[in-house]
């Protein structure tokens, strides 16, 4: 018999938010966990792995982008303080069927 542990939701993710506020960073719904992934210098997507918090996710991502070498050519999560720093810019909202 095997059983699969159960993971509580986010609770700094607002129940309609369908974007993090991290680059890399995306909710899995099936998972109902932080998606974190990069395109790496071959223009192909890898994934990192799934995360509790989308900053243990946002982390990750920078971490990976450092390994591979591509700082200065994908965009990285700033760090100010040891603290992330959201993205700028105009956030999309949740997506609607038609």
């Amino acid at each position: 018999m095997c059983c699969s542990a159960v993971v509580a939701p986010d609770p700094a993710r607002a129940p309609t938010e369908a974007t993090s506020k991290f680059w890399g960073v995306t909710w899995h719904k099936g998972k109902r966990r932080w998606r974190a992934r990069y395109t790496d210098a071959n223009d192909k997507m890898r994934h990192i792995g799934y995360f509790d918090t989308q900053e243990d996710a946002a982390h990750a991502v920078n971490a990976a982008i450092r390994r591979a070498g591509l700082e200065k050519k994908r965009h990285m999560n700033p760090v100010v303080d040891g603290q992330l720093v959201p993205k700028s810019g105009p956030r999309r909202g949740p997506i609607r069927k038609r």
